[in-house]
């Protein structure tokens, strides 16, 4: 085999090097801990034989979405992916007698299964201890988990790993990647504009406490693997515009619904600072999806609603064509925010593969945790924006769930010949 060149931060040569059985790896977005965790196994794939390797998740979108992506990316750009090696059905590859599993937490038979050389759990702190230790009895060399550090004191990590003696702690943040681009450098180093805790979490790779609203329970946070081919909805959004240096966001949100499951989809939730009107109406204008998209709401009172209006006509000067219609509403979100409480806590609004593990997704998610309601007067453009969308696909009359057809049995026609 030619030699086969790996571009690695520190934090791959930390992995490689710890002789303890758990390597703990805590750090913010964008440090490189899930790629070079992933560089790691690619590495060991190549260099040893005859062992097993088990690269583990919750859910298996989010596993799609991160770890393996990652993992198959690093063999692609390595040319040594072999599509004859990958078994798609069970998610195994094998290479230099050596096999490579993927599983979710939710497989049982796999948690409580055969044994394996390496494990390791990407984003660890979503799943629950006693998984946890189903899977590193059956693990006989070493356990490699990540995670942000948005956990509670009390956490099992905290509480009984990082007490064992048989482990290492790698802190990584940002500034352990150098192959960072310097745009992403600083929308990471925005984060201190927003609130101190997603600086503490996310830039500075840190624990910290995230306040827990009484609306959108963070147990209940699910992902879809595919959206069903019969869904229909809607965009909502509070068009406010960022004043230039305080961080101000807006949240954009695409919610739709299957008839045919009875579940709510996001596939397209968005929380950012935009300072121009047209950058927005961009955003929500390329959102929008033929046939599937049947209304479009903004939050308005009289005035934004005028303003809006003009701005819109502008961006239809400018780009040459119409815009979308849009309704303005004037929603009552704490008064609302019971209705879709409810569905959220039956687990059925569900979000696209991979969203909690990206920057801007996690902005919208924390906001959505933390929210109790809007006359604490906090940043809630997230829920506000879910609230609304929920009541706007209601008012629309698009949450109809399918029903099933009577078919009249047939009657044979001598039935009645006596």
């Amino acid at each position: 085999m030619s030699e086969l060149i790996f571009k690695t931060t520190k934090v791959f040569h930390k992995n490689l090097e710890s002789n303890k059985r758990i390597i703990v790896n805590q750090g913010g977005t964008r440090s490189s801990k899930t790629w070079s965790i992933a560089q790691l196994f690619a590495y060991k794939m190549l260099t040893e034989k005859n062992k097993v390797f088990a690269i583990v998740r919750k859910s298996m979108p989010s596993l799609r979405a991160t770890a393996m992506k990652d993992f198959f990316t690093i063999l692609k750009d390595l040319k040594i992916y072999d599509d004859r090696f990958h078994n798609l059905t069970n998610n195994v590859y094998y290479y230099n007698n050596n096999e490579v599993e993927f599983f979710s937490i939710d497989e049982s038979q796999k948690v409580r299964g055969r044994k394996r050389n390496y494990l390791w759990i990407n984003e660890c702190n979503e799943i629950e201890e006693e998984k946890f230790i189903q899977l590193i009895l059956r693990t006989t060399d070493k356990i490699y988990l990540d995670y942000n550090p948005s956990i509670e004191i009390d956490h099992w990590i905290v509480n009984n790993v990082l007490k064992r003696d048989d482990h290492d702690f790698i802190k990584s943040t940002y500034k352990d990647n150098p192959f960072l681009e310097p745009e992403t450098v600083k929308e990471i180093e925005r984060l201190q504009l927003l609130d101190p805790s997603y600086w503490q979490i996310y830039g500075l790779g840190e624990r910290s406490d995230i306040q827990t609203g009484s609306v959108f329970n963070r147990k209940y946070y699910k992902e879809y693997e595919t959206l069903p081919d019969d869904v229909k909805g809607i965009i909502y959004c509070d068009p406010n515009l960022a004043i230039k240096g305080k961080g101000d966001n807006t949240a954009v949100v695409h919610l739709v619904y299957s008839p045919k499951t009875n579940y709510y989809y996001l596939p397209d939730a968005i929380c950012r600072s935009f300072s121009d009107s047209n950058e927005l109406l961009n955003v929500v204008y390329n959102i929008y999806r033929e046939g599937i998209t049947k209304g479009i709401g903004f939050d308005g009172n009289v005035t934004q609603e005028s303003t809006w209006t003009n701005l819109i006509r502008g961006w239809a000067r400018i780009n040459g064509r119409p815009f979308l219609r849009v309704d303005y509403k004037r929603y009552k979100v704490d008064d609302l925010a019971k209705n879709v409480q409810m569905t959220w806590n039956e687990g059925r609004i569900l979000f696209p593969p991979g969203f909690s593990d990206k920057l801007d997704n996690k902005r919208f998610l924390i906001q959505l945790y933390s929210f109790t309601s809007k006359k604490e007067n906090k940043k809630d453009d997230a829920p506000d924006a879910l609230i609304c969308a929920f009541e706007y696909i209601h008012e629309r009359r698009l949450h109809k769930k399918a029903e099933s057809v009577y078919k009249q049995p047939e009657i044979n026609a001598n039935f009645y010949n006596y």
